[in-house]
């Protein structure tokens, strides 16, 4: 639904026009421009009751943040995450929880940190933040309900992850 709503948004606004635009090129930066502002707010369409769930079923109610991310499942065509769990970490020792399982890592085996390309990446709308684990982590916030705000939090995420690792 996060991606059918902005693109549906978009077809409609674009299919409006006055004939006067009617041409396919003004029909297309309209639909491509409402569409990305779709995507930003609507891309993470019922996130909000999505992390509330999560907190629920894993009894996480106020501690981690709820992410995104891909370790050892890959994500779906539709979807960028394979999974989503509350993240929570401290200077040894990184956690994702998720409703099915818990992944412990040791910060200790932490080679670096960097940034990797998804398809939110591609519209400037987030980007992964690449864990390099001995099978690499792959995580984006999903804190907030829209892109806007979470791509905003996952460039802060990334810094706070390099900064652990320095000091480690």
């Amino acid at each position: 639904m996060g991606n059918i709503i902005p693109l549906g948004m978009g077809t409609l606004v674009a299919s409006f026009l006055p004939s006067t635009l009617a041409g396919f090129t003004e029909k297309g930066i309209v639909f491509v421009a409402t569409s990305y502002v779709g995507i930003g707010l609507f891309g993470f369409f019922q996130n909000k009751k999505i992390c509330s769930e999560l907190r629920s079923l894993t009894n996480k109610l106020e501690s981690g943040e709820v992410v995104g991310f891909v370790y050892d499942q890959k994500p779906d065509y539709l979807d960028a995450h394979a999974e989503i769990g509350i993240l929570e970490m401290n200077q040894e020792l990184l956690v994702l929880t998720t409703e099915d399982r818990t992944i412990q890592l040791p910060l200790k085996s932490l080679k670096g940190v960097k940034f990797g390309i998804n398809i939110h990446a591609l519209i400037g709308l987030g980007g992964w933040i690449v864990l390099e684990f001995k099978h690499p982590l792959k995580l984006e916030s999903r804190k907030y309900s829209t892109m806007f705000k979470s791509a905003k939090r996952t460039r802060q995420l990334r810094r706070e992850l390099i900064n652990i690792l320095n000091k480690s």
